[in-house]
């Protein structure tokens, strides 16, 4: 029988999420939850505990975000359909961009959870190839992008690259 969960309080983290996240990523996340709400859910295992989207978990529990829980078996396709939102409004058009950004900026893998996975016997050559996963596990230099200064303007207009200098 799965838990019954209420509220966000009743979600445990994956003590084994390999994204470590980054704080760029992070404090992307936490202004698009803040300027347009949440555009994805999240997933859990029938303990709770988070399978997909800890640091949405995070970020929505900093910011206040009431949860609504919808059980399934996985044999459906769940649809979030924002009934506030139109694509082609500013909002939803931003919303979009962040949705795929965030997700490009907030993905570090750590080195030492991918090993242990592996190590614990997870097959994960059909998520990466060889050279990939050898490289990743090799990998000790974690690339930790600085958080953008204290601003009224959103995360994604006040981040300057330290590697290039380009402007976000």
């Amino acid at each position: 029988m799965p838990k019954i969960i209420r509220s966000i309080d009743d979600l445990t983290p994956d003590d084994q999420n390999a994204n470590i996240g980054t704080v760029r990523g992070l404090a992307m996340l936490e202004d698009s939850l803040s300027s347009y709400g949440a555009g994805r859910g999240v997933f859990v295992d029938n303990d709770g505990r988070i399978i997909g989207g800890n640091k949405t978990v995070q970020a929505a529990a900093d910011a206040g975000i009431p949860i609504q829980v919808i059980q399934t078996d996985g044999t459906q396709l769940i649809v979030v359909q924002r009934t506030d939102l139109s694509i082609d409004s500013p909002a939803g058009r931003s919303l979009a961009i962040a949705d795929n950004r965030v997700a490009e900026l907030d993905l570090q893998f750590d080195p030492a959870i991918i090993q242990q996975l592996q190590t614990d016997g997870a097959d994960l050559t059909e998520f990466f190839t060889d050279d990939e996963l050898s490289a990743l596990i090799a990998e000790t230099r974690v690339i930790e992008y600085p958080a953008p200064p204290a601003s009224d303007e959103p995360a994604a207009s006040r981040y300057t690259c330290p590697y290039c200098g380009a402007q976000f």
